[in-house]
């Protein structure tokens, strides 16, 4: 089973619940081997599923595996919850977020984790104008 997160990724993750508790969210994280990483309730109802980022540069687009957003999608409507990305550019606030939907431009992706030359894989683009700030 394929681990989906490091030491720092659950890190930066306890620092956005944080901010998102802040303002009334109830947050609970997946388990390091679930591939999303936050579940978000609201009053008490189940609320979103998410994927939080963070990121040293905000680019225009913003490229994310298409696999990511798919997965996101499928469990939404299987949970009856928004399928959500949050991410941070630089520190972890502010946050921005992104409901996911059908229908993004799709564009080839080179990943780079840690300098390993990753296939190239296909990625949604989301523009800036389409993250809202939380």
């Amino acid at each position: 089973m394929p681990q989906y997160e490091t030491a720092d990724d659950r890190e930066n993750q306890l620092a956005a619940q944080v901010i998102l508790e802040s303002q009334g969210f109830e947050v609970m994280q997946t388990g390091t081997f679930h591939p999303s990483d936050l579940f978000i309730s609201w009053a008490g109802s189940p609320y979103a599923i998410a994927e939080y980022k963070r990121r040293k540069v905000r680019y225009d687009p913003v490229k994310i595996d298409c696999s990511k957003i798919d997965f996101l999608l499928e469990k939404g409507i299987e949970l009856g919850v928004k399928p959500v990305l949050i991410y941070s550019f630089g520190s972890v606030a502010p946050l921005y977020v992104f409901t996911c939907r059908a229908g993004l431009k799709t564009s080839p992706f080179q990943r780079s984790r840690g300098g390993r030359g990753d296939p190239v894989t296909l990625a949604y683009e989301i523009p800036a104008g389409e993250w809202k700030k939380i």
